[in-house]
């Protein structure tokens, strides 16, 4: 018996690649859609018209994340000692983010949803546990876990100019503003 508790069980090695797409994201989110029957006056008669309900980004598209995982899992000691060491690298680009637009543009609640973002998570986890039996009533685990992460905004905006962007570096440039009659 002393034989077998010294002997280890062979340590397994779980790893994953792959790529996937959100699509947890409202449905309606690229489609045009109007108010109409609404009363405007147009050289002083009164008008029905239509006007959009939100600016819409047409070419919008599922964020993607590329991940990569790996892992070792462990048992010492008739499986009383076990453990968990794991990598992961998760990349995720065309995030979905709303930026604010001007509200010159006409759309109701200034924001506008588009692919502007990416994004890195990546870390390690790791895992060890102790269980034991010390008599037919009674038994014991303890444990405890180690996380490292480390999360980087790697992109806003994609190096192209949203609305919000252009109005932001047109609002904050340090031109000096005056105002004359």
């Amino acid at each position: 018996m002393v034989a077998e508790r010294r002997r280890a069980e062979l340590p397994e090695a779980p790893r994953q690649l792959g790529r996937i797409g959100n699509d947890n994201i409202a449905s309606n989110l690229y489609i045009l859609t109007a108010n109409s029957g609404l009363l405007y006056f147009f050289n002083g008669t009164p008008t029905l018209g239509t006007n959009l309900a939100d600016i819409k980004d047409r070419n919008l598209k599922w964020e993607t994340t590329e991940e990569f995982d790996f892992g070792l899992e462990f048992a010492f000691l008739e499986s009383r000692l076990t453990g968990e060491v794991n990598y992961y690298n998760k990349k995720t680009k065309d995030a979905l983010v709303t930026v604010k637009i001007p509200g010159l543009l006409g759309d109701p609640d200034n924001e506008y949803t588009t692919n502007a973002g990416s994004f890195v998570n990546r870390g390690w986890e790791f895992t060890v546990g102790w269980k034991d039996k010390v008599s037919d009533d009674f038994g014991y685990n303890i444990g405890g876990n180690l996380t490292l992460n480390h999360n980087e905004v790697t992109g806003l905006n994609q190096g192209s100019r949203s609305f919000a962007a252009a109005w932001g570096n047109r609002a904050t440039s340090p031109k000096r503003i005056t105002a004359s009659r």
